[in-house]
């Protein structure tokens, strides 16, 4: 699981998780990981990998996040066509 900042030429890249064995998981940042000129807050995404890191099983960014709180909550549920690729 990656989180990152959407922005307008290329996107921060804030921090990584493993989910543990019931899918929670935990990305800090830093506000110098995404702050560019008057940006205040992320505007945040995320992507969930297969367990090899290379394949993209699920991705928010038709549901950023603009302006995020610091403690944002996601609830995803990954699609079983998609899981059956990753095996």
């Amino acid at each position: 699981m990656r989180a990152f900042d959407r922005d307008w030429l290329v996107d921060d890249k804030l921090g990584f998780a493993t989910t543990d064995d019931e899918g929670r998981f935990e990305i800090r940042y830093r506000t110098a990981d995404f702050q560019d000129l008057r940006e205040e807050r992320p505007d945040v995404y995320v992507r969930v990998y297969d367990a090899d890191g290379i394949d993209v099983l699920y991705e928010s960014t038709d549901a950023i996040r603009w302006n995020a709180s610091t403690d944002e909550r996601y609830r995803i549920r990954i699609p079983a066509r998609a899981l059956g690729r990753a095996r």
